[in-house]
């Protein structure tokens, strides 16, 4: 017996279309495609989705921490890591104490560096607050250049 499968497939597209898909699926329920299609549901089920650049602090472990999300992407910047890199704050118009040699900073390795500017005295928590702030504000800046490190280290994820 030969059967023509263009015969089938009609049929069973002709079964699909005349029965009623009660599962949902996108064949018989497409979603439309321009936003003024959408219900008021949807509208603000896809505003949510979208991520909006913001700064967050969050407390973790008496550490301060700031969540930078620009372009759905999500940046953590420690306290420990900006007293690390405080020598780096006259770059975004902030200025050091003035006992703080950011030359002999530099030169210390990094557990020293940590060590000595851990000390409340030589920098204040105020200072690296502020430091914390201006770098969340620069991730968010338009102009600022940001590289996507997971396809280059996708080996290593």
């Amino acid at each position: 017996m030969v059967v023509n499968s263009s015969s089938i497939l009609t049929q069973n597209t002709k079964e699909r279309l005349l029965t009623k898909d009660t599962s949902g699926s996108c064949s018989t329920n497409p979603t439309p495609k321009f936003p003024h299609q959408l219900s008021n549901n949807d509208q603000i089920k896809n505003q949510k989705k979208k991520k909006k650049n913001s700064i967050e602090v969050q407390i973790v472990n008496n550490q301060i921490i700031l969540r930078v999300t620009r372009d759905d992407m999500q940046f953590f910047i420690d306290e420990i890591t900006a007293r690390k890199k405080i020598y780096h704050a006259p770059y975004f118009g902030l200025a050091l104490p003035d006992n703080l040699d950011s030359e002999y900073v530099k030169s210390l390795s990094t557990k020293d560096r940590l060590e000595y500017l851990s000390d409340p005295e030589i920098l204040p928590q105020k200072c690296v607050g502020e430091y914390m702030k201006k770098l969340g504000q620069h991730l968010l800046e338009p102009t600022t250049t940001v590289r996507d490190f997971s396809k280059t280290y996708r080996h290593l994820l």
